[in-house]
């Protein structure tokens, strides 16, 4: 009675979200072969939802930048010469300046999810010959802010509230981390991010990631450092 005088019309589809189980994404895992698990997820109808989305977002830009090219055609067409070679030219310039929206990170990230009211479960994550886990399962909102971080190619990186550490190995599939600090205040719950790190990630690559273990208010006097992005995140 509380929540449906609060959400009112909306309160139904969240009661229904609420009482439904948790639906993850398969958060695929690079340091692993993926081809054949890109394949398997896909007869199985589960899509990559950064790549559809990148796809989606691409989309109204292609036709602002094709109408911006008709509209300038157009005008050239009143002109002639000189003149017409210019706006042609500027019409160009002006298509080729405007940047492409894109995923504020490199693709690299795959994450599939099955469709809505689809409630087909994904399998437990399987070893390859090295003993690395396919793919890991997590919420996929999860990705969000790892998205919204914008990392860039040697970036020095500071995931402040690293457990349980879906997003440390997310930001690591990027191959993009010139260096990448994972912390949380919690002991027994950074045990789980040596835990993802060790089933997930090559050794060579966890030697390139430092793991503390303190409160991330006192990371200043602690730790120290200077990071190019840093987050703070809760799971």
């Amino acid at each position: 009675m509380s929540y449906s005088l609060q959400l009112k019309d909306q309160w139904p589809s969240v009661r229904a979200g609420l009482l439904c189980e948790q639906k993850y994404g398969a958060l695929l895992n690079n340091f692993s072969p993926v081809d054949h698990v890109t394949q398997e997820l896909e007869l199985l109808n589960a899509t990559d939802f950064v790549s559809e989305a990148l796809k989606k977002a691409q989309e109204p830009q292609r036709g602002t930048a094709a109408e911006e090219t008709g509209r300038g055609e157009g005008r050239s067409r009143e002109g002639s010469g000189e003149g017409r070679t210019t706006m042609q030219a500027k019409t160009m310039t002006q298509a080729e300046m405007s940047p492409p929206l894109r995923a504020s990170i490199t693709s690299n990230i795959k994450c599939y999810t099955f469709p809505r009211g689809d409630i087909t479960r994904f399998r437990p994550a399987r070893p390859d010959t090295l003993g690395l886990l396919d793919y890991y399962l997590m919420d996929a909102a999860s990705l969000l802010p790892i998205l919204a971080l914008n990392v860039k190619p040697d970036d020095t990186v500071l995931d402040l509230c690293a457990a349980p550490g879906g997003k440390t190995l997310a930001l690591l599939q990027t191959g993009l981390c010139g260096h990448l600090a994972a912390n949380d205040v919690s002991i027994s719950r950074i045990k789980r991010v040596y835990q993802i790190l060790h089933s997930y990630v090559p050794k060579e690559i966890r030697e390139t990631v430092s793991i503390t273990s303190c409160d991330g208010r006192d990371w200043g006097q602690l730790e120290g450092g200077t990071f190019q992005k840093v987050g703070d995140w809760e799971p």
